[in-house]
């Protein structure tokens, strides 16, 4: 009887796990998107859904600093 409960819990855990954890994962990264929408259309600032743009940048500033004495 033990085992038919471990057994059911796994099987149980690992459904819910390969199931809700990308669809709450979407549904939050649509919540961002939309909310990050809204508030640049409050700000009156251009939103991008592209974020390879937004890494670009974001490479591009590291690159430009030097780096530390200890790391040379």
């Amino acid at each position: 009887q033990m085992a038919i409960a471990v057994i059911g819990g796994l099987v149980a855990s690992t459904g819910l796990t390969l199931v809700m954890v990308p669809a709450v994962f979407t549904w939050v990264d649509d919540l961002e998107r939309w909310v990050g929408r809204r508030v640049a259309r409050h700000f009156g600032v251009r939103a991008t859904d592209e974020p390879a743009a937004d890494a670009a940048v974001a490479v591009a500033s590291v690159a430009a600093k030097p780096l530390p004495e200890a790391l040379r």
